[in-house]
């Protein structure tokens, strides 16, 4: 028997996706595949995260269904008195058991928030620091509605914002998950086109792009564990037959299970790489402020190992302002660029420490 190994996933998304209700639901539909078996254990319900949502019953009448309000410090850390507002307040992560391993899931505070750019901005800066203090990631989990007839250049920026934090190569670790997948029968849905256009959009910004593949997508939907919420409590659920519910709880439980199973065939971000990308990306952009205070005998050489970082830059990191980074170089080993900072670096009077720290930056991104 192997030993039991820890896999950490982030989930990431627009804020009011569902992300942290599915959260909840995903960790029953791990401990009952089929929801005939939840039923029969309503007591041990797991509900990782407070939910709350309004059902609508056969009479018009609307109540207001909560729980997981037990824990003064997890209300806290939820929010649900403004729509468009993220539900999350800080990323939390979750523990719970998957076979014989631990899998932990980070909560985070969606984004293009309702409360603008700045609030953006700050819970772009939480994420960062989260992912900073993981020892590795092996997941990137991007939630997005299946029923999203387009994509609007919010959410692009939003994405875009979220794999700023990562190195390139953790774009072999996105994956998305479709949620309210009920209504389209566990497929796609009308988002998967606009889907395309950004992972093109992608690949002539970056050189390179997340995939679209069958084993990076999933469909599920969290509507079958509210209806086990409404029945432990009593409260009429009727937004569809019972047999709807069945069908979302398996096919939901499927998809997540088969998730996992991908999750432990993949290389993980290592946390020291996702450290070096932020740090590269930032010290980059110092050394193009020193440009003007180069003196004349020094400016061949700076010009020479900035044109190089810039390489560097663009080859692992996901930055925003991807035309700063623009270069004639088309090929650089690490060996080269290790040359063209020394030689920099022989006769630099100011940026010799930043591009010292930045040559240990990309050894540690270039390591395999």
């Amino acid at each position: 028997m192997e030993n039991p190994k820890t896999y950490t996933i982030v989930v990431v998304g627009a804020t009011v996706v569902g992300k942290s209700t599915l959260i909840s639901a995903m960790e029953n539909y791990l401990k009952w595949p089929k929801l005939e078996d939840a039923a029969k254990h309503l007591n041990k319900l797991e509900i990782r995260i407070p939910v709350q949502f309004t059902v609508t019953r056969k009479t018009g009448q609307s109540q207001v269904v909560s729980a997981g309000f037990a824990d003064d410090k997890i209300q806290k850390n939820e929010n649900f008195n403004n729509s468009g507002e993220s539900v999350t307040q800080k990323p939390k992560v979750h523990l719970f058991k998957y076979g014989n391993d631990t899998v932990r899931i980070i909560d985070t505070p969606g984004l293009a928030d309702t409360r603008g750019t700045d609030q953006d901005e700050i819970n772009l800066k939480l994420i960062q620091k989260m992912a900073k203090n993981q020892e590795q990631i092996h997941g990137i989990c991007i939630f997005i509605k299946s029923n999203d007839s387009k994509l609007t250049p919010q959410f692009e920026m939003t994405v875009r914002q979220l794999l700023s934090v990562f190195p390139k190569s953790a774009l072999n670790n996105v994956f998305f998950f479709f949620t309210h997948c009920v209504g389209t029968y566990f497929g796609i849905g009308d988002v998967m086109n606009p889907l395309k256009e950004l992972q093109k959009k992608y690949e002539e910004s970056h050189g390179s792009t997340f995939s679209l593949e069958w084993n990076k997508m999933h469909c599920v939907d969290s509507e079958s564990f509210r209806y086990l919420v409404c029945r432990k409590q009593n409260v009429e659920y009727s937004t569809r037959s019972e047999a709807d519910f069945y069908y979302a709880w398996d096919k939901s439980a499927e998809e997540i299970s088969t998730f996992f199973e991908i999750v432990k065939t993949i290389q993980p971000i290592p946390a020291n790489k996702i450290e070096a990308s932020r740090k590269l990306a930032k010290w980059t952009d110092a050394m193009k402020m020193k440009k003007p205070f180069i003196k004349p005998g020094q400016k061949a050489a700076y010009d020479h190992a900035l044109e190089c970082l810039k390489f560097m830059t663009k080859r692992h990191t996901l930055v925003l302002n991807k035309p700063e980074l623009k270069t004639n170089i088309e090929f650089l080993s690490k060996n080269e660029f290790c040359e063209a900072i020394d030689e920099f670096l022989n006769v630099a009077e100011d940026g010799g420490l930043t591009l010292q720290k930045c040559k240990e930056l990309v050894k540690i991104l270039e390591d395999e």
